[in-house]
């Protein structure tokens, strides 16, 4: 992952990003722009989430799965992912109740240092998005994904404190700057939500699909008359976990490696479920065992009192 042109990507836009973060945190707070500063946290969600994601992905890539931990460590990621949105959480409430005790009374905003700042901002942002774009980096994994679509925001963001800053020189008014600060962390809690929505989804085992969906489909291959106990779960954002009972209408269970095969087939290249288990059972078996489970239901069933 580190020598792969994927991480020495991730490692030019955690860089910058870094430097980023630090020009306009301390810029921010020399000149008094809280806009600049609020920037700056969105800067750090970035640099947090990809940094995470290199670490994850590094170790996960250099640990092989074991005994002990037979699906590897891919979990890591989703782990990080959450961490990330639970910090920009945070960030975002004290920026938002710093901007409503400057609304009341807003202090001067030295432009001349924070604009320069900001437009530097700006360029890095655009030029990270293009980086993660141009690699296709961001298809892959929860977190790259996430500090991607954060980086596509904080552009947007930079603009936003930019005109900010613009219409402050030319009107006067520092009210603006609590305002936009408190537009940015809004934007903020929003990416920090879906990504801790989707982190939360893997961790309940939530399916990554619609298993109706998938149930109809797998009705489609030939000989397969009925699909029970399908389920769906990830480890992590590429790595999705099924298992299925499976009744066909074959007459033995030596015939059923084809359509295995066809099943797992479908589902990897329509869905990406690379590990799945399937139990199969002929019509007959089947229809045996749930003859002999409704008999012994109806056994222990109480009897009429009257």
């Amino acid at each position: 992952m580190a020598g792969s042109p994927a991480g020495r990507r991730l490692k030019t836009v955690i860089g910058l990003l870094v430097l980023t973060f630090f020009a306009e945190f301390i810029g921010g707070n020399i000149s008094g722009s809280l806009s600049l500063v609020s920037d700056s946290f969105h800067v750090l969600g970035d640099t947090f989430a990809l940094g995470l994601a290199f670490g994850a992905l590094t170790i996960a890539n250099r640990r092989l799965p074991t005994e002990k931990m037979t699906y590897g460590y891919g979990r890591l990621e989703v782990l990080s992912a959450l961490l990330n949105g639970v910090t920009l959480v945070a960030a975002s409430v004290v920026i938002f109740y710093q901007a409503a005790q400057r609304f009341f009374s807003p202090p001067d905003v030295q432009v001349s240092l924070a604009l320069p700042i900001a437009v530097v901002g700006l360029g890095v942002n655009g030029f990270a998005a293009y980086v993660l774009r141009s690699g296709k980096v961001h298809l892959h994994d929860l977190n790259i994904r996430g500090a991607y679509l954060h980086v596509l925001a904080d552009f947007g963001a930079s603009v936003a404190v930019i005109a900010g800053l613009i219409a402050i020189r030319i009107t006067g008014a520092a009210i603006i700057d609590p305002i936009v600060a408190a537009g940015i962390s809004v934007v903020l809690i929003v990416g920090a939500a879906r990504v801790l929505r989707e982190g939360a989804g893997i961790l309940l085992q939530q399916s990554p699909h619609d298993v109706a969906q998938l149930r109809d489909l797998i009705r489609t291959v030939d000989h397969v008359v009925e699909i029970d106990d399908f389920r769906l779960w990830q480890i992590c954002s590429h790595m999705v976990i099924g298992t299925a009972h499976v009744i066909t209408d074959v007459e033995s269970l030596e015939e059923t490696e084809q359509i295995s095969n066809r099943i797992r087939s479908l589902l990897e290249e329509r869905y990406q479920v690379k590990h799945l288990t399937l139990q199969f059972e002929t019509q007959k078996m089947w229809e045996q065992h749930t003859h002999d489970v409704r008999h012994e239901e109806e056994a222990d069933a109480p009897g009429d009192p009257g």
